[in-house]
């Protein structure tokens, strides 16, 4: 059970930053008495609940006056996360590549649920495919993503405007092309022998990397100067079982 103070817990954390306190939150049981993780403000800890972040339609979404870098909402008519990139002035998808088969890419009618340059990784035929639509208001054109440009360095990269959908790569790093010409990064992870070997190649890795450690499994993200342990996701057996759990938006 969460411990029965969390609304207080809540309104005292909020007070804080109100007046500038330097403090740390922690919502866990009451058996938990481990101290708060260093670089976190709040850290939640349950073992049979999630987090629900607000769920909103696009309307809604677009309403926010400023969004902040980073804000991120549950996007209902797009059934996905999404995070505001402030230097694109744009949502984007937070997280990987759609997967699905492809009954389920030819089902993607509708220009909500894939916007033009979206890349979906189509698991019949096992190949990547990306929206070659022009705009947002056209139904999605689907086509084999094949044509991969190498660039040496990032600056190579950035000096070269991109068509919309088009992919390029630096090192093992992949970008697509914007409908606004510019390039963005797409959610890839970069997998090293262990722990060590990724701890020595820090200083190369870039702000959101996701590398992971082959020996244990686990994944981490580049966060400032360090990395932060990616959060565990259920899995299971087989689809069938995977049906049978009732999922919370955003799951």
């Amino acid at each position: 059970m969460l411990k029965a103070n969390t609304k207080w817990i809540l309104i005292l954390f909020f007070l804080g930053c109100m007046f500038k306190m330097e403090a740390q939150v922690k919502i866990a049981a009451e058996s938990d008495l481990s101290t708060v993780d260093p670089s976190a403000a709040l850290e939640i800890k349950c073992n049979d609940k999630g987090l629900l972040i607000p769920r909103l339609t696009e309307a809604e979404r677009d309403g926010i006056a400023s969004p902040a870098e980073g804000l991120m909402v549950y996007n209902k008519d797009r059934k996905r996360l999404e995070r505001y990139d402030q230097p694109n002035t744009r949502w984007a998808k937070a997280g990987e590549i759609t997967k699905g088969t492809a009954v389920e890419m030819t089902a993607m009618t509708d220009s909500k649920m894939a916007k033009p340059g979206e890349l979906f990784y189509n698991s019949t035929d096992k190949k990547l495919y990306v929206n070659k639509a022009a705009a947002e208001t056209d139904t999605p054109v689907w086509a084999v993503s094949e044509d991969v440009k190498e660039f040496p360095t990032k600056a190579a990269l950035d000096a070269a405007t991109p068509t919309t959908g088009e992919i390029a790569k630096v090192g093992y790093r992949r970008y697509i092309g914007t409908p606004d010409g510019k390039w963005a990064k797409v959610s890839t992870k970069r997998p090293y022998a262990n722990k060590a070997a990724i701890d020595a190649d820090l200083a190369n890795l870039e702000e959101g990397d996701v590398v992971v450690d082959s020996s244990t499994g686990k994944e981490y993200t580049k966060i400032g100067t360090g990395l932060k342990e990616t959060p565990s996701i259920a899995s299971y057996a087989t689809k069938a079982a995977m049906d049978a759990v009732t999922p919370t938006a955003g799951d």
